[in-house]
């Protein structure tokens, strides 16, 4: 018994610290949309050693779009208008550990810069999600 459920925790340990954003920032560009009624949100999970091997599950209007590992980035096109950002873990790890939530209004052809950080309190913590500037989002990654 204890044989086959070593292989899992592992299994699922290891698979807990690959996310599904890149690393290398050169390989996003940062030039506004120019299709009508579109607009580009970017997201970087600051990396910090707690909550390090989780990864942060980002949903924009409910939809995931990915989930980012420490140093991690996302590019997602939306549409413009109301727009509602969730940030936080899916899975059993996230138990004490809350959720953040942002709304605001996109403008067609604007882009959007977020940092999504973990803060750690004595006995929970919690995901938060605070909009930037592009030179605020530039050197939070360097």
């Amino acid at each position: 018994m204890i044989k086959k459920f070593i292989p899992i925790v592992i299994l699922f340990l290891v698979s807990a610290c690959a996310g599904t954003g890149t690393r290398d920032i050169t390989s996003i560009s940062f030039t506004k949309p120019t299709a009508v009624g579109e607009s580009n949100l970017f997201f970087y999970r600051e990396s910090k050693y707690v909550a390090g091997g989780q990864l942060i599950k980002v949903l924009v209007n409910g939809q995931e779009i990915g989930k980012l590992g420490n140093g991690e980035f996302e590019k997602f096109k939306v549409k413009a208008g109301q727009t509602s950002i969730k940030a936080g873990l899916s899975n059993i790890l996230a138990l004490g550990m809350t959720t953040d939530n942002y709304s605001f209004t996109a403008k067609s052809g604007e882009n959007y810069y977020f940092l999504l950080s973990y803060n750690q309190k004595f006995f929970t913590g919690g995901w938060k999600i605070t909009e930037t500037s592009e030179r605020g989002f530039k050197n939070a990654v360097q």
